[in-house]
């Protein structure tokens, strides 16, 4: 959502890092939307009906945003979101190295449409 908290961002924020950070985190901030939205569009053209996304730390919420862009363009997809974090990553059993998707993720991906 372009500008989603972004003064609230900058109250929080203003005086604890250097003000050109600042500046580079919300004009990143304006961008992304329209970046995850085309690259949604790229992926949806050239998937087939599953799509699997890989995701870590900080990188949940972005792989989270591109999933539910995907599924707003085509609800059909179906997809699983991996979360391998040391915490987070569950084992399909004990001797397994796969990660298996979550129920929360997968029904985190199927409630989006």
């Amino acid at each position: 959502m372009r500008g989603w908290r972004a003064a609230e961002f900058r109250e929080a924020l203003t005086g604890r890092i250097d003000a050109e950070r600042l500046e580079l985190c919300l004009r990143l901030h304006d961008l992304v939307p329209d970046w995850i939205s085309s690259y949604a569009k790229e992926i949806a053209d050239t998937a087939g009906g599953l799509i699997g996304f890989t995701t870590t730390f900080q990188q949940n919420t972005a792989s989270l945003a591109l999933a539910r862009e995907l599924k707003q363009l085509d609800p059909a997809l179906r997809g699983c979101v991996f979360s391998c974090a040391a915490r987070t990553c569950a084992r399909s059993s004990a001797s397994s190295a796969r990660p298996r998707c979550s129920p929360a993720a997968s029904t985190r991906w199927r409630s989006s449409s």
